[in-house]
């Protein structure tokens, strides 16, 4: 791991507390980096932001240079006409200033060695470059962490192939060229539409990736919910989308940022819980959606929210009882599965292994050394009396689900490029433990099939029907 991630993996807290100043999408190294932005209607919601910044968007061209390269990548940010200067706080301890060419955009070229300074394999392809700094006269307007994709030997090459016009193709990932779209004006149901212009209906899900890219959280939404007695109602927007007639689609998943997607790790993974959890409106639960309240539920996948915002925060924390409804917090690390009751709501278990929880009433509070009663606990027999069974239920719901990954540019991505993302990809199916960087967050991931405790699996192929890998990548290439 670099010196830079190691050592700024200490400031996470303080990106908590200020990001209109230090902000990153995975500011709480875990699970929420979105939210759910869907009605009882399945309607899409824009997705939320954090704060309000003046990039429209951003990117390094290329999106992935070669360790062992010469590479220099250019660098660009298109602002809202309020900045007036721009520079790059480097981690070698150089500053790059960017160069104003009007119209809000600045640039500049980074050299190679600045690129990849501090680079080693533990960084797992995403290398902290530094800090860009923005600035309306003598004011700072922001400040941004830059990551840049490094594609090294552990990363197979892939032959892209031409699909049609507008779409090229790897084994794990489908490249729409959507000029249209520039300035990376984000509009699902125009990528969604074009994808099935030269795909068939095979899969469950769809991962959307934009370039140029934006400084915003990724977020799950439903396009059709099928499944009752979790809390949401029963729509069809499929159509919307551009979805054949068979009306297979269940949801998207979106990346506005680039070196934030794998498939593999704990927020895609929680974007895609947010398919099934949390719509419930059981009164033990507060009101509280879409993550979980106050309670032991939040030791899983999902995470917590607090006060009114919706944001999902991690929650590494276990509880012991002291009595008296007050609770001890351990810590633990981050889980890296599904909790029992995220299963039951994803179908994955019976209701009589959703477990028991606790949740408080008072939920301003958070864990430090304990927690506060009164509780009150929370079954499966309250979220069946407020909803209904879940229906299908387990065993007959389903568990293996496909996911294309469509990424959007204004050309046709390169060779390297396209391994890099298909790699990312690939990670989704597999059922080992992986390393994964994320931001300044380091660890171990598992993905799918391990976090579902073998339950599930997710095929990430685009051509072949597959399943779950169990074995080291590379992957099948063609």
């Amino acid at each position: 791991m670099s010196f830079a991630r190691a050592c700024l993996g200490a400031l996470l807290a303080l990106v908590l507390l200020a990001p209109a100043i230090l902000w990153q999408p995975a500011a709480y190294a875990g699970p929420g980096h979105g939210v759910v932005n869907i009605g009882d209607d399945g309607a899409h919601r824009a997705p939320l932001s954090p704060d309000a910044n003046p990039i429209s968007y951003f990117g390094f061209s290329p999106l992935v240079i070669r360790l062992t390269g010469t590479t220099n990548p250019y660098f660009y940010i298109q602002t809202d006409n309020t900045i007036t200067s721009a520079y790059i706080t480097l981690t070698n301890g150089s500053t790059l200033s960017l160069i104003a060419a009007g119209s809000g955009y600045f640039y500049n070229t980074l050299t190679h060695a600045q690129a990849v300074y501090g680079y080693t394999a533990a960084d797992y392809n995403h290398n902290f470059v530094g800090f860009l700094n923005v600035f309306q006269g003598a004011t700072k307007a922001g400040q941004y962490n830059l990551f840049i994709n490094i594609l090294d030997s552990q990363i197979p090459s892939v032959v892209p192939h031409i699909v049609s016009v507008q779409a090229q193709q790897t084994p794990h990932v489908v490249n729409l060229y959507l000029p249209a779209l520039y300035p990376a004006t984000m509009d699902d149901a125009i990528v969604a539409t074009a994808f099935y212009q030269d795909y068939a209906d095979n899969y469950d899900f769809l991962n959307i990736i934009y370039t140029p890219q934006h400084f915003a959280n990724r977020f799950h939404y439903a396009t059709r919910n099928t499944v009752s007695g979790i809390g949401l109602g029963l729509f069809d927007n499929d159509a919307s989308y551009g979805v054949p007639a068979t009306h297979r689609l269940r949801g998207i998943s979106v990346y506005p940022i680039v070196d934030y997607f794998d498939m593999a790790e704990r927020a895609s993974l929680h974007e895609l819980g947010h398919q099934w959890i949390n719509f419930l409106t059981v009164p033990k639960l507060q009101g509280v959606t879409p993550h979980w309240p106050v309670s032991s539920l939040d030791y899983g996948m999902m995470g917590w929210q607090c006060c009114g915002n919706p944001q999902g925060l991690d929650w590494p924390y276990q509880l012991t009882p002291l009595g008296g409804g007050d609770y001890q917090c351990n810590y633990a690390g981050n889980s890296l599965t599904y909790n029992s009751m995220e299963l039951y709501l994803m179908g994955l278990v019976p209701s009589s292994e959703a477990g028991s929880y606790v949740v408080f009433t008072n939920q301003n509070q958070s864990c430090g050394t304990t927690l506060s009663g009164p509780v009150q606990t929370v079954t499966s027999a309250d979220v069946i009396a407020q909803h209904g069974v879940r229906s299908p239920a387990w065993p007959s719901a389903q568990s293996k689900f496909r996911v294309a990954t469509v990424v959007v540019s204004q050309s046709f991505l390169s060779a390297d490029e396209m391994a890099f993302l298909d790699y990312f990809a690939a990670r989704g199916s597999l059922t080992i433990p992986l390393g994964y960087t994320s931001g300044f967050a380091v660890g171990t991931t598992w993905p799918f099939y391990l976090a579902t405790g073998g339950r599930g699996c997710l095929v990430t192929t685009i051509d072949f029907t597959g399943g779950c890998y169990r074995l080291e990548l590379p992957l099948i290439r063609r």
